[in-house]
């Protein structure tokens, strides 16, 4: 399957729903979307991923949402829009810290 990981620059519904998932308040969702860097995963054209991020402060950089869409979990796409993060911040931050609203590990 052909992936690619690429920054969000305006939400589509299906970037909502995803964002629910992992935390399930709008008014959360909503506070933290004024300042943030969000990535979507695509497979074949589909948004099937979104992980956002936002700087907390100079040293600390905090994943707010990651999510997968149900049909695609448990086969290591969470672990790529993560570490594909990691890559991206690791010279921007010194700490990366992981806050959801929720979690779908069982």
């Amino acid at each position: 399957m052909n992936s690619k990981i690429s920054r969000i620059t305006g939400y589509k519904l299906k970037h909502h729903k995803l964002m629910l998932e992992a935390d399930p308040s709008l008014k959360s969702i909503s506070t933290y979307l004024k300042n943030y860097d969000a990535y979507s995963l695509k497979i074949n054209n589909q948004d099937i991923g979104i992980i956002v991020v936002m700087k907390t402060n100079p040293l600390t950089m905090e994943i707010m949402n990651l999510s997968i869409d149900e049909h695609f979990r448990n086969k290591h796409y969470g672990t790529k829009l993560l570490k594909f993060v990691i890559d991206k911040f690791q010279n921007k931050c010194k700490f990366l810290d992981i806050c959801t609203g929720s979690t779908s590990l069982e």
